[in-house]
This record gives structure tokens, sequence and C-alpha cells, in this order.
């Protein structure tokens, strides 16, 4: 029985390690492909609310991350609007953003307005996201398949 369990254990650890390697592809390095990326955002009652946005200029590959990278953050009117970023294929693209009462005595509730976030890559819309107060998208540039969460 003993025998029959340890022969079980290693065909299955066999079976597995051998399908994992046919999934694994080179590994993605920055500087083989380019992309233009943009970021939109907008929030659905512009006269109550600026957007607080935060995003990421793809500068970085995921591997090379520095500690306390922070991308850069604006306050401004809806519609949002980022300037025309180049990246490198294994650029951590990301943006936020989360609406700002104009007026400081404004009390925001859990559903006071709606926000949509967008990004373009190459002028076409790849990813988007919208819900009440905050939204985000982030995702991992590779030019045959851009990798959402």
């Amino acid at each position: 029985m003993k025998q029959f369990i340890s022969l079980s254990a290693i065909c299955l650890c066999t079976l597995f390690f051998a399908s994992c390697s046919k999934d694994n592809k080179e590994p993605i390095t920055p500087g083989n492909k380019t992309a233009e990326i943009r970021y939109e955002a907008t929030v659905d009652d512009p006269e109550n609310f600026n957007l607080n946005i935060h995003y990421s200029i793809g500068e970085y590959n995921t591997t090379e991350l520095p500690d306390g990278y922070e991308g850069k953050q604006v306050t401004t009117e809806s519609p949002f609007k980022s300037e025309i970023i180049t990246v490198n294929t294994g650029a951590l693209l990301w943006l936020s953003a989360t609406v700002e009462p104009k007026n400081e005595d404004y009390i925001t509730t859990p559903m006071s307005a709606n926000v949509e976030v967008k990004l373009y890559i190459n002028g076409k819309l790849e990813h988007s996201k919208q819900s009440y107060n905050y939204a985000m998208i982030y995702c991992l540039y590779n030019p045959d398949k851009i990798i959402k969460w």
C-alpha cells in the first residue's frame, strides 16, 4: 500500500511539473516593444465634485519597481485626460480616481457620485471600470495580451 501511495504521488508530481512547464513563456523584459498609453477619468456630477487622480507613468518594469514609487497625483475637474505616455513591455499601469467635494461643507455619501476610469493603449480603449466615489484599474502591459486585474 505504501508503495502504491508513493508511486501515485511521484506520478502526480511529475504530471504537475510537466504541465506547468508547457505554460511557461519567455519572461517579459522591458524595452522589447513600446506602446503609447493615455488615462481618462470622469465623474457624473462635475458641478459638485473634483477628481483626485493618482496614476503610474509606466517607466518601471514590475521587477524594477523601487520602494516608495508614487507615480503622479493631481486634483482636477472632470473630465481628466493624461498626457500620452510611452511605456515598455512589462510596465505596470494603474489609475485611481476618487471624488472630492468642491464645497468643503458638502457631505459625501456611499453613493455620492459615479466615477469612471479608462486606459487607452495605442489609441484603443483596453480597460475601464466605474463605481461610486472611487474607481481603479491596473494591468501589466504586454503587447501580446494585456494582463488585467
